[in-house]
């Protein structure tokens, strides 16, 4: 019963919030203007203690029917041949402490299972019903799957995993912090790493804490085969064959198909889809737990006009996302900052010699931590 309770407790905070703006702002929206899907993430509210009251529970499940109210469906645009929804998995612990994760198998943190059954309830109350799902190997990925298709009330579709679907490979950087590591390498080589797309990171060695080439659930790559850090390009081709085998024939047969994966995995799909040039990828911003619709015609052309970067996606976000602003959780960020603080000691990480190799590849003068 307490059990219960606490779920029940836990997906009626996002509800009544929901409630609250929807008598603001009306009910949900679609965007595609970036600027706007930086102000999704809101100030988690405090849910009230645990009560073993079987009334309770039952005043709860009728609260939540009347804040959800009707499912509202809608229409696909003509022309469609196939639903396409991309979803960045929730906050996981090193989104909060700003840490490259990468490969590193981190867990999504309280916010971010919040923001993954925020996600389910509001693919629920457009309508949308799914024939597969596809999501990678590491947990904040399949994590974030469960709770949408256990919002959604689809626990039954084919799930196919694949760690083709993980998240860009960070090489050396995995476990470092952002401001550490633009300390040590300088402001502009990390952009070049973060935002470019053919600037691998310093790969990492088989000594590095974090290296997963002995871990079971990659046996099949194959040691010579297995990511020491990559470009978004070479992301990109480790993607591709698994879209073009395994969701293509999916799509062409007009399944409706939801793809839960990881920023740079998508930031590739969506390059890939719309065509975005090269030199915009940087400016794809793809938020956590915001599920992006596509529209596909019978050759998966996306449906609708693009912006300004060439992007027919269109975010599914609630109607107050688009006026309110992040409010940071500094408490929480602080808690996460302390946690991970000595996980890695970056200057064995991140050896002199690779920081100059990749400085002198670049045209940078060595940032003064390592002169």
């Amino acid at each position: 019963m307490l059990s219960r309770i606490t779920r029940l407790k836990k997906t009626l905070r996002f509800v009544q919030q929901k409630q609250t703006y929807i008598s603001r702002f009306g009910a949900c929206a679609y965007t595609t203007n970036w600027s706007n899907v930086k102000k999704l993430k809101q100030r988690r509210m405090k849910s009230d203690n645990a009560s073993s009251d079987g009334e309770e529970v039952a005043k709860m499940d009728d609260d939540m029917d009347a804040v959800n109210g009707p499912s509202q469906s809608w229409d696909d645009p003509p022309g469609t041949s196939a639903r396409l929804v991309l979803l960045r998995h929730g906050e996981s612990e090193w989104n909060a402490s700003k840490r490259f994760t990468g490969w590193v198998d981190v867990d999504l943190s309280e916010r971010g299972r919040d923001e993954a059954i925020h996600a389910g309830l509001m693919l629920k109350r457009h309508g949308f019903e799914f024939d597969e799902a596809h999501t990678s190997v590491l947990k904040r990925a399949v994590r974030t799957l469960w709770s949408v298709l256990h919002s959604c009330d689809q626990h039954w579709i084919d799930v196919k995993r694949t760690w083709r679907l993980n998240e860009r490979h960070y090489g050396a950087l995995q476990g470092l912090s952002k401001a550490e590591v633009k300390r040590q390498m300088g402001e502009e080589l990390l952009q070049r790493f973060r935002r470019g797309f053919d600037q691998p990171p310093i790969p990492m060695r088989e000594d590095h804490p974090f290296w997963t080439g002995r871990d079971r659930r990659y046996r099949t790559i194959g040691p010579d085969r297995h990511p020491t850090g990559e470009s978004l390009r070479m992301c990109q081709q480790r993607v591709m064959p698994y879209w073009q085998d395994a969701i293509v024939p999916s799509l062409r047969r007009g399944q409706r198909i939801l793809v839960s994966a990881h920023n740079n995995v998508l930031r590739c799909l969506v390059q890939y889809m719309d065509q975005v040039p090269v030199d915009q990828i940087r400016k794809i911003e793809i938020p956590t737990a915001v599920p992006i619709v596509y529209h596909l015609d019978q050759d998966l052309t996306p449906i609708g006009e693009p912006d300004e970067i060439g992007f027919r996606g269109k975010f599914l976000v609630d109607a107050e996302a688009r006026d309110a602003e992040y409010v940071a959780d500094i408490e929480f960020q602080e808690q996460q900052k302390l946690r991970f603080s000595q996980h890695i000691d970056p200057v064995d990480a991140m050896k002199k010699e690779d920081i100059r190799s990749q400085c002198e590849v670049h045209g940078l003068a060595l940032p003064k931590a390592w002169q």
